[in-house]
C-alpha cells in the first residue's frame, strides 16, 4: 500500500515537471529571481522607523525656505510632535503616555553656532518602537536656503 501510494506521489511530481517550461540557461533564471524579489520588495510594508524618518524629512524639507531660528525650530517640533502623537495613537508607538513614546528636540541643544551660522538645521527625535524607555534616535539634518 506505502509503496502504491510512492509511485503515485512521484508519476504526479513527473507529470508536473513536464507541464513546467524547461529554463534555458542560468542567467535567465537570475533575472527571473530579481525580478520576483524586486516585485516583492515593493510591496513589503515600510517599517515604522522608515516611515517616521520619512515623514520627519518632509517636515523639514517643507522649512528649508525659512530663516534658521528659533521661531522656525518651534514649528518644525511643533509638526513633528503632530506627527508622533498620530503615531503614538495609532499603536505604532510603545509606551502609556507620549513622553515614554516619544521626544522631539530641536533647538540650541542640538545645533551648535557653527550649524546654525551655516545654516544647518539639525531636529533630534527619539521613538520607543520596541518598547518605552528604549529610544531609537533619529536625528534629521537640512541646510536652509536662505
Amino acid at each position: 500500500m506505502k509503496l502504491l501510494l510512492l509511485i503515485t506521489i512521484l508519476n504526479l511530481s513527473m507529470a508536473a515537471m513536464a507541464q513546467q517550461p524547461a529554463i534555458k540557461d542560468s542567467a535567465s533564471v537570475r533575472v527571473k529571481l530579481k525580478n520576483n524579489l524586486l516585485s516583492r520588495k515593493a510591496t513589503m510594508p515600510i517599517s515604522t522607523k522608515d516611515a517616521i524618518e520619512t515623514e520627519l524629512n518632509s517636515i523639514m524639507a517643507s522649512y528649508v525656505n525659512r530663516p534658521n531660528t528659533a521661531a522656525t525650530w518651534m514649528q518644525i517640533r511643533s509638526a513633528a510632535e503632530d506627527m508622533l502623537s498620530r503615531y503614538f495613537r495609532g499603536g505604532k508607538l510603545m509606551g502609556n503616555k507620549a513622553s515614554e513614546a516619544y521626544f522631539v528636540k530641536m533647538d540650541v541643544s542640538t545645533m551648535t553656532p557653527a550649524d546654525i551660522a551655516n545654516k544647518r538645521m539639525i531636529l533630534q527625535a527619539g521613538v520607543a518602537i520596541i518598547k518605552p524607555a528604549e529610544f531609537t534616535l533619529l536625528v534629521i539634518e537640512k541646510k536652509c536656503q536662505l
